[in-house]
Parts: structure tokens; C-alpha cells; sequence
């Protein structure tokens, strides 16, 4: 038996933190499960000191990426369809598959599978590969007794998830290059360019204020100085990091980044088509509407949007209406909680989130084409305005020197 202390959400959504005995984490996870517990986070607690075991680094195990887990829902979704059994599916899913973390899961789960135990629990048992929603989708189409469905659907959610990462990282990749390719060549030029024309000009206070104002700025990042201020970066880089992996400063940070103009847009679009296609997903799979709720806030990508989830549960568990919930959170568009209201009152939820997450996977599509067209000459003048800037400081003198001659 093992000692684990864990960090995990109840039926309400609040966290619960404790210490648990187990043979090993998987089991762990189930027990905490059944009491209607979803673990976040665990890890073996100290007993008898440290001990280095490499095995529990997990930078040495290989991620199951979004995009493998999709190929294989969907590779899963087929066979059942085709009329397969789930333990043949499992055995050609095992060694079809070319991450090695993803084959001991499947292994795994093939062996509960055969030795009784249901599918959701046995993929309930490898949260690091399968989570919270994977695993409530398969419990809910347990009591179908169709996984193709469901597997599919979750496929194409993992799709569309990383479709719209894929088109913000890949219009953000350009301007961030250009953006840190003017910080560097300015840098570069102050550093090392500078100091050469200083000794070249002599006596600074007669030449002119760009010059000496590129000098001085020139001399400040030289020699000691200049380790002082990379120092001082440097450990401000490291307590910011620190301090936005705390509750209280992910929560600040993530509010921060909602508002920052232009990104803070895509940003909420971007976590508005999420939460509403994973909600959309499971409540029409037939899970409880709190359950739900509780689901989608685990998975949401920023913690401002997961605590109005969570306040949303408990506004739908006093018997109110999920839209009032949005209303008050202040951060969601008119039109989301109009279309909320309007489902409500047909009894058409599940359809209407579903039409909100395309609409802003539409809208982020269209934002970020926008981001990059705008950006793009935005960078430009400034790549040639920090640059040219330096460069023109650097060679005023010389100018100087031309017009004074011609007189």
C-alpha cells in the first residue's frame, strides 16, 4: 500500500485536499471516483524521507497528445460501429498505437476490461491519459450501450479543439518572430554597435541628444550593470512564473489576459466555444445537468471562465436558470445568454450550445485572420523604427559632420 495525498473536485465543484492509502494511483483515482470525487492532482506523499524514483518523473514519460487521443476515438468509434468486440478493439488499438504511454493505458484497460471491469471505469483509472470528460462520456454511453457515438463525438471535439490552437499559435508565430527579432537587433546594436562609435566620436556632450541619449542607454547595459539588470529580469521572470501557478495568481493572470486588447477577445471567444461544445457533448450523451457542469469546469482553460462554471452549478442546484448565472458573471456576450434562455425555454439546450460553439469557432477563425493582418505591417514599422532609430542615432554625428562642411 502506497500513501497518496490528492487534490480533487466534489459534485458541487469545490476542492477537496486529503491523504489516502492505495495500491497504486489508478486505483486510487476509482476509489476517489465512487465517492464522487474527480482527482486533478495527486502524487505519492513522503514517508521516510525522499527518495529518487524515475520512474514517477513524468518528463521522462511520453504525453498522449490531443491528436493521438483523437485518431484513436475515432479509430475505436469505427471498429465498434463495425460490430467489433472491445477487447479486439482494445488488442489492435494497442499495438496500432506508437506513444508508449497511450500503449501501457490501452494495455492496462484491456486486462480490466476482460476481467470484468467496465470500460469507463478501466479508462477512469489513467487520468493522465483519459480525463473526467473522456471517462463520462463512456460512462454515459454505457447505459446506451453504444460507444460509437460517443467516441466519434469526442473526436471530433478533440479536432476542433486543436483546429482553432493550431490557427491562434500559427497567427501569432510570425508577429512574435518579428516582434522578437526587432527587441534582439536593437539589443544587439546598443550592445556591440554603440560602444564602437563612442570611441570613435569622442567627447559625447557635443554630439547630438539622440546620440548621447543611444550612448547612455548604451553604457547602462555594459559590464556590471548589464548582469544586474539581466539578473533582476531573470528573477522577476521567475517570481511572476511562480506566482500565476498559485489559485490566487492564475485566477489574477487569467482575468489580466481577458482583458488585454485584441488577444483578450480571442481569448473568451476562444474558452466560450470550448465550454459550450463540452457541455453541449455531454448533456447530450445523457449526463446530469450538475455532473456536467461540474465536468466542463475541470476542463476549462481559464480560471476566471471554470469559477463562473462553478457558480453556475450552484445557481442551476437552487433551481435557477443557467443564463441568469452568465448574466451576473458579466464576461459572457449578450448572445450567449440568449441563446442559453432561448434553449431553456424550448427545452433545446444541448442544441443551442452546440450553435453558440460554432458560432465562435467562427468568430475565432475570423479574429485571428484579422490579429494577422493587423499585426503583421503594425510589427513591420515597428522592427524598422527601433532599428532605423538606432541606426540613424548612430550616424547623426556623421551627418552633422557633412552639413557643417558645406556650409
Amino acid at each position: 500500500m502506497q500513501t497518496f495525498s490528492y487534490v480533487a473536485r466534489d459534485r458541487s465543484g469545490k476542492t477537496r485536499k486529503g491523504k489516502s492509502e492505495s495500491v497504486s494511483a489508478q486505483a486510487l483515482v476509482q476509489q476517489l471516483r465512487r465517492e464522487g470525487l474527480f482527482v486533478t492532482e495527486y502524487h505519492t506523499a513522503a514517508a521516510g524521507g525522499a527518495k529518487w524514483n524515475l520512474s514517477k518523473i513524468t518528463i521522462l514519460k511520453a504525453k498522449v497528445k490531443a491528436k493521438e487521443l483523437m485518431l484513436f476515438s475515432r479509430q475505436f468509434a469505427a471498429m465498434v460501429d463495425a460490430g467489433m468486440d472491445l477487447i479486439d478493439c482494445l488488442d489492435i488499438l494497442e499495438d496500432q498505437s506508437d506513444n508508449p504511454t497511450l500503449r501501457e493505458a490501452l494495455a492496462a484497460v484491456k486486462a480490466d476490461v476482460m476481467e470484468g471491469t467496465s470500460l469507463s471505469q478501466a479508462l477512469g483509472k489513467h487520468p493522465d491519459v483519459f480525463d473526467n470528460l473522456y471517462v463520462s462520456m463512456m460512462e454515459a454511453a454505457q447505459t446506451t450501450g453504444s460507444y460509437a457515438g460517443p467516441l466519434e463525438d469526442l473526436a471530433t471535439m478533440l479536432e476542433k479543439t486543436e483546429e482553432i490552437k493550431s490557427k491562434v499559435k500559427s497567427a501569432l508565430r510570425t508577429p512574435l518572430m518579428t516582434l522578437a527579432f526587432a527587441v534582439l537587433m536593437t539589443l544587439g546594436l546598443i550592445k556591440f554597435a554603440v560602444p564602437t562609435f563612442t570611441k570613435m566620436y569622442g567627447d559625447p556632450s557635443n554630439l547630438p541628444q539622440s546620440t548621447q541619449v543611444l550612448i547612455s542607454i548604451s553604457d547602462t547595459i555594459q559590464g556590471t550593470k548589464g548582469l544586474i539588470i539581466l539578473v533582476v529580469f531573470i528573477v522577476l521572470t521567475v517570481v511572476f512564473r511562480q506566482y500565476v501557478k498559485t489559485s490566487k495568481g492564475e485566477f489574477y493572470w487569467h482575468g489580466v489576459k481577458l482583458k488585454i486588447p485584441i488577444f483578450g477577445g480571442i481569448i473568451l471567444k476562444r474558452s466560450i466555444s470550448l465550454f459550450s461544445r463540452t457541455l453541449s457533448l455531454l448533456l447530450s450523451s445523457g449526463v446530469d445537468y450538475l455532473d456536467a457542469l461540474t465536468i466542463v469546469a475541470n476542463v476549462a482553460d481559464n480560471r476566471v471562465i471554470q469559477q463562473v462554471l462553478e457558480n453556475a452549478r450552484e445557481t442551476i442546484s437552487r433551481g435557477e436558470d443557467l443564463a441568469d448565472a452568465f448574466i451576473e458573471s458579466g464576461i459572457f456576450p449578450g448572445l450567449v445568454t440568449q441563446m442559453i434562455r432561448s434553449g431553456a425555454a424550448t427545452g433545446r439546450v444541448p442544441e443551442m450550445l452546440g450553435h453558440i460553439s460554432k458560432i465562435y469557432e467562427g468568430e475565432v477563425s475570423q479574429s485571428v485572420e484579422n490579429l494577422t493582418e493587423t499585426l503583421n505591417p503594425i510589427l513591420t514599422i515597428l522592427l524598422g523604427i527601433l532599428v532605423g532609430g538606432v541606426m540613424i542615432g548612430l550616424y547623426m554625428p556623421v551627418f552633422s559632420i557633412g552639413e557643417t562642411l558645406m556650409q
